[in-house]
């Protein structure tokens, strides 16, 4: 996914894509100091598109996967809920 996908836009407007409600969700995310590390690997999970297909590509077991998922998304959460 191009970098300029997640570049700063105004609010998503009413009815907007669940894709582009995560672009928005990830660039707030980066504004509020989640690591880089977090955020492109949820940016590669999805353009690959599941944690089995992402574990394949990278050498990992998808366990391995569902966890770095897990943890980016708790960082990612406390981020936008601060």
């Amino acid at each position: 996914m191009p970098v300029e996908h997640f570049v700063r836009r105004d609010a998503p407007a009413f009815g907007a894509t669940a894709l582009e409600q995560l672009a928005d969700v990830v660039r707030l995310a980066r504004t509020r100091g989640v690591p880089a590390r977090d955020l492109q690997f949820v940016r590669d999970l999805v353009q690959v598109g599941t944690a089995s297909q992402l574990a394949a590509k990278q050498g990992v077991t998808p366990r391995t996967i569902r966890n770095r998922r897990d943890r980016a998304v708790a960082n990612i959460r406390r981020a936008v809920a601060a």
